[in-house]
């Protein structure tokens, strides 16, 4: 239940099915469990969602700790929980930190999952976001083409993950000047959101992301077509 109050961003509801959860699991399976890992690591999530990062720390550190000692440092399930970690300290704007546990969360994933998996894309598009927020924009750029590379494997060149990345390369480009480069992979976006569009339906949540994000990448486009016609 808990898992789908989540999925209804119903937080509230959320963290009191994964507290009950976690109340029954502690006491049938123990606190070093690593099912009982899960539900803290989903009741971290639920306090981010909410707002409550410190909290949210405290039980991905727990989590985290069940898990190393479950399965050793080289797990998929610790590579999570790092992961979470990592965008919870973004939200404290700990970008050091933040950066830290993305980047161990990446050296797990690259060796247990490979460049072919939508997870190892996800960590290589965080560790982007935080240069980028870093203002270093030549860093971002190189985990942006990563994750992209490795999404269009994973998850096709239409996905929304796929998508929200070549948007988010094309903005560091932007910033870097690069406008020919920019242009093509805010059209990449575009040309993605707007399969989404057909696809997800009207009442998807993600199609007013969609929406959104196409708004955006087209102004940029227009934006770099007029700039490129006034060139001497």
């Amino acid at each position: 239940m808990g898992n789908v109050r989540m999925h209804q961003a119903v937080y509230q509801g959320a963290k009191e099915c994964y507290e009950k959860g976690l109340a029954i699991q502690e006491k049938t399976l123990s606190r070093r469990h690593p099912v009982t890992a899960t539900t803290l690591t989903n009741l971290g999530l639920v306090h981010a969602k909410l707002g409550e990062l410190k909290k949210a720390v405290q039980l991905h550190e727990s989590a985290l700790a069940v898990q190393r000692e479950a399965f050793g440092s080289a797990h998929p399930d610790v590579a999570r929980t790092l992961s979470h970690l990592g965008q919870a300290y973004e939200g404290f704007g700990e970008l050091e930190k933040a950066f830290g546990f993305h980047d161990e969360a990446y050296g797990i994933r690259e060796k247990t999952l490979g460049l072919e998996h939508a997870d190892t894309a996800y960590t290589l598009s965080r560790m982007g976001a935080v240069c980028r927020m870093r203002a270093n924009h030549r860093k971002a750029m190189e985990y942006y083409h990563l994750a992209l590379a490795v999404s269009e494997k994973a998850l096709g060149p239409s996905h929304i993950g796929t998508a929200v990345v070549a948007h988010n390369l094309g903005d560091v480009l932007e910033r870097l000047g690069e406008n020919q480069m920019a242009l093509k992979h805010f059209r990449r976006a575009i040309s993605a959101f707007q399969s989404l569009q057909g696809e997800l339906g009207t009442g998807h949540p993600f199609l007013t992301r969609a929406r959104a994000a196409e708004q955006r990448c087209s102004e940029a486009a227009k934006k770099f077509s007029v700039s490129e016609l006034k060139v001497p």
